[in-house]
């Protein structure tokens, strides 16, 4: 019974471990939205043509942004991120 318990505590530490990515962490897939970032957001260059790929916030406008970010289009879909300013 015994190591039933630390089997499960176990399993449950890693899936938790293996879940999505916030705002700003990185991604592997460009475009992909959902699996590798959390709801809400995109995997992108973190800046525009330029540098890791992280997850980005999904905007419509500047005005969805903050901190100076611009809204830009991601590449491999037909969203648009919040991206650092340069």
């Amino acid at each position: 019974m015994r190591r039933l318990l630390v089997s499960f505590v176990v399993l449950s530490l890693v899936a938790l471990g293996c879940g999505s990515s916030a705002e700003g962490e990185s991604c592997s897939t460009e475009g992909k939205v959902g699996g590798a970032c959390d709801d809400g957001l995109v995997c992108g260059k973190q800046r525009l043509n330029d540098g890791d790929l992280v997850c980005l916030k999904i905007c419509n406008s500047e005005a969805d942004c903050s901190g100076g970010a611009t809204c830009n289009g991601v590449n491999g879909s037909s969203f648009k991120g919040c991206r650092a300013p340069k």
